[in-house]
């Protein structure tokens, strides 16, 4: 289970690595890939790749939902 705070991955397999997945951002954000990777193309979440696999520092995927407007 993905914990809604910032980077934390209580309970799951990923606790301790230092990076999401696209598909581990999106679930942790509940955002839709297409947004992700819009948001990765405009530059407002920056993205490396690992080896052919797209991911995500957790320090960055932190400072992008800081980044958001407020509702």
């Amino acid at each position: 289970m993905v914990n809604k705070q910032a980077g934390n991955f209580q309970g799951s397999s990923r606790e301790g690595l230092d990076y999401f997945t696209i598909s581990e951002f999106c679930a942790w954000t509940r955002l839709s890939r297409a947004t992700v990777y819009r948001a990765i193309r405009a530059s407002t979440l920056n993205a490396k790749k690992l080896g052919g696999r797209t991911i995500i520092l957790r320090e960055d995927a932190v400072a992008f939902v800081k980044g958001l407007p407020s509702a």
